[in-house]
């Protein structure tokens, strides 16, 4: 089994946001990749430029991170599909990859989908376990929670800074060396799952972290339907081997339409705290990612006076409108 630890640089429409080529915000443009054994050995290296598509000219921030300019991409760079086969064939036939940070393989998985390449491999068929060793330094060497940067992460053991970063290659070097320090048996449970596809109706992931767990919905359609799920809306005890349902001692509340939370009680083990994000793909389907973990009284102390301020602005919205409509000159 092959560990692959990829970066990737991209750019985007110089012109803005308004436009984009829909679906492919970021089109990648350098790909640079670290191939390790099971004994976390070099075994391989992958680089290689993209000749730019869909924005051919650089944004000016792509400028100002990456080190090689248009004429470079166009005279070094070869297609897209060419690239990523090649990237395949380097990963091998049983291997994990492992990035810096989330967004590596959401649009690398985006840029597959514009050249209608998702099914060049069953990775990409469904959500994809992998290593985010951003998060895994996190785990190990802070509070689980901050984010360093790449360079920070060097810096801190630390390792030579020999080459320039935001080159995908050097970037691509610069994590395998961070995750070749890490206490792999101590942190290797907590792996990352990248959800640009969803799980399909019965293939909902339950995933169990040991401190806590996460579900990961099938899509609805409809964003209304979805907390009348009983998978989604239950409080369950993720320590207890039933998946004990619990009754609630706070119901389900939001304060901004797309994070929820709910706190169960289990006879065993306690305060058991959820919270619920809803998300959206790229093809219109709303999905959950929800996370479970034990609390205490204070916590749920706390969320009742959210709750409460949340009930209490929706009082007097609602008593403002009902004045309004009474009493249309006064608007």
């Amino acid at each position: 089994m092959n560990y692959i630890i990829f970066d990737l640089e991209w750019n985007q429409s110089p012109r803005g946001k308004e436009q984009s080529i829909s679906g492919v915000p970021f089109e990648i443009i350098e790909f640079g990749a670290i191939r390790l054994n099971e004994k976390r050995k070099e075994t391989g290296r992958f680089h290689a430029f993209v000749k730019p598509k869909l924005y051919k000219e650089l944004h000016f921030v792509t400028k100002q991170i990456v080190h090689v300019t248009s004429k470079e991409l166009e005279a070094k760079g070869r297609p897209f599909p060419e690239v990523m086969k090649e990237f395949l064939d380097f990963c091998g036939e049983d291997f994990t990859f492992c990035t810096w940070g989330t967004s590596d393989l959401t649009e690398l998985q985006k840029n597959m989908n514009y050249y209608n390449m998702s099914n060049i491999h069953p990775l990409f068929q469904k959500p994809i376990y992998y290593y985010d060793i951003q998060k895994l330094f996190s785990i190990q060497f802070e509070d689980g929670k901050e984010r360093k940067t790449l360079q920070a992460a060097i810096e801190f053991f630390p390792l030579k800074e020999s080459m320039e970063f935001h080159s995908a290659l050097n970037d691509a070097a610069y994590t395998a060396a961070v995750f070749k320090k890490l206490h792999f048996e101590k942190v290797h449970a907590f792996y990352s799952i990248d959800t640009y596809r969803i799980p399909e109706k019965g293939e909902e992931i339950y995933a169990n972290f040991g401190t806590y767990e996460k579900y990961i919905s099938h899509g609805f359609t409809n964003r209304d339907t979805i907390l009348s799920d009983r998978n989604v809306s239950a409080v369950e005890c993720f320590l207890c081997p039933t998946h004990r349902r619990l009754r609630k001692k706070l119901h389900w509340f939001s304060s901004n339409g797309k994070t929820y939370h709910s706190v169960g009680i289990c006879p065993v083990h306690g305060l058991i705290k959820s919270k619920l994000r809803i998300k959206q793909t790229d093809d219109g389907l709303y999905y959950v990612i929800k996370t479970t973990k034990r609390t205490n009284e204070e916590k749920l102390a706390e969320l009742r006076a959210r709750q409460k301020h949340v009930q209490e602005k929706k009082r007097l919205k609602r008593l403002k409108e009902s004045k309004n409509s009474k009493n249309p000159d006064a608007t």
